[in-house]
C-alpha cells in the first residue's frame, strides 16, 4: 500500500489483542512490531477518539504488560513512546469534534464501533480492522477506506 502522502490510520483494538501474549501468537507480535516500525518511518500516524474502546485498551495494556516477557514489555513501551505520547505519530480526537453520522451509517454498524467510522470520516482516515463485518456492512460508503489487517499489511510497504 504505497502512498505518495502521509497516512492516517485508525485502528480497533486488534493491535491490542495482537500484542498481549495472553490472546495471541509470537507471530503476530512479531507482526505488530514490524507494522509499528512501518508506521513510524513512513511518518504516518494513528487516528483515534479520546474516551474510546482504543484509548481504553492502550491503557490497559500499559499496566498489564509489567507482568509480561521483557520482548512482549519493549513492543508496549515502543509503542506508548514512539506513537500514544507522541502528538506526531497519534492523533487523539474529541468526539464533540467528529463529523456526526447519517442515521443510514448508525444503524449499519454496532454502536461500538460507531467510533471508527467517525473519526475516519472526519479525518479521511482509512480504516485498519480484522472485523470483516463491519468492512462488508460499510462497503457502500465511498468516502471509507476499511481494509483488513492481512490484506493492508501484505501491500503496506516503506
Amino acid at each position: 500500500m504505497k502512498n505518495r502522502g502521509r497516512m492516517n490510520i485508525v485502528i480497533d483494538e486488534w493491535m491490542i489483542h495482537f500484542i498481549s501474549p495472553k490472546e495471541s501468537t509470537p507471530e503476530k507480535q512479531k507482526m505488530v512490531f514490524e507494522f509499528l516500525q512501518k508506521v513510524f518511518k513512513k511518518c504516518d500516524k494513528f487516528v483515534t477518539m479520546r474516551g474510546g474502546k482504543l484509548e481504553k485498551k492502550i491503557w490497559w495494556i500499559a499496566k498489564e504488560s509489567s507482568n509480561w516477557r521483557p520482548e512482549i514489555r519493549s513492543v508496549v513501551k515502543n509503542f506508548i513512546n514512539q506513537f500514544w505520547l507522541n502528538s506526531k505519530k497519534f492523533w487523539l480526537l474529541e468526539e464533540n469534534n467528529l463529523i456526526p453520522l447519517s442515521l443510514e451509517v448508525r444503524q449499519k454498524i454496532p454502536e461500538d464501533d460507531l467510533y471508527l467510522i467517525k473519526v475516519a470520516i472526519s479525518t479521511k482516515s482509512c480504516i485498519l480492522t480484522t472485523d470483516n463485518r463491519l468492512k462488508e456492512k460499510m462497503a457502500s460508503q465511498k468516502e471509507l477506506s476499511i481494509y483488513l489487517v492481512d490484506e493492508f499489511l501484505k501491500n503496506y510497504d516503506c
